[in-house]
């Protein structure tokens, strides 16, 4: 047995393993691939609906220095599902996917900035406080975050649905993925309004907050579906 053939029964053995203690069978890999590549459709309504919401709630939360209205905004954001979509097209070199995702995360995306940026037109509240000003200068540690929390999002989206059902939220209150969007459109909005400097410079910080969790989610994803061998169903 040559050396390279030791390696793939090594890695093999290390996948079954894995798989085995997380109770993740061949079945369920099908049906987290199906799943993943559904959910980055178009046409779900609710979607959108929820990406509404959430960025309002986040918007508003934001200008009022609510940290709770910002958690509930995090909770509702479905924006994880997109990004998860970009890391299993990543691990199983699925283009279409790929693409599907990447043009349902960057519509949400925009979605999210333009209801911010409306809302703070429309509000009275121009101010740029903590809860704001927190996500215009990401750190090291927002990368760590956002490391951790993808693995665990990733691992919740492939075991049974009751993992998912009581992980996911914690996942998303960890990321952040929404807040940093609607910093951004309160960015946009101030230098539309208020002042254009200012404006653009808090939209930059929160855009990079939000660059880094996306990379940090996207790249944890793949290695963890690469992990689980959850690659395209003909392969299964």
């Amino acid at each position: 047995m040559s050396q390279q053939d030791k390696e793939h029964k090594t890695v093999g053995k290390f996948r079954d393993r894995l798989s085995d203690n997380l109770e993740i069978d061949a079945i369920r890999k099908e049906e987290v691939y199906l799943d993943i590549c559904h959910s980055v459709s178009l046409r779900d309504v609710s979607y959108w609906i929820e990406v509404l919401f959430s960025a309002g709630i986040a918007t508003v939360g934001l200008v009022l220095n609510s940290a709770a209205v910002i958690i509930g905004a995090m909770l509702i954001s479905p924006l994880m599902g997109s990004i998860l979509g970009n890391g299993l097209a990543l691990a199983a070199g699925d283009v279409i996917l790929a693409m599907r995702a990447i043009i349902k995360l960057a519509l949400s995306c925009l979605l999210a900035i333009l209801f911010a940026v409306l809302l703070v037109s429309v509000l009275p509240f121009k101010e740029m406080t903590p809860e704001i000003l927190a996500r215009t200068q990401p750190n090291i540690l927002d990368l760590v975050v956002a490391l951790f929390s993808g693995a665990v999002g990733s691992v919740a989206i492939c075991k049974k649905p009751k993992g998912v059902a009581t992980s996911i939220p914690g996942v998303a209150i960890a990321v952040a993925l929404m807040p940093p969007l609607c910093v951004v459109g309160y960015g946009f909005g101030i230098a539309i309004s208020v002042n254009m400097v200012n404006g653009l410079r808090v939209a930059r910080g929160g855009g990079l907050l939000f660059f880094t969790n996306l990379v940090a989610i996207t790249f944890t994803a793949m290695s963890v579906f690469l992990a689980l061998h959850i690659v395209d169903i003909s392969q299964l």
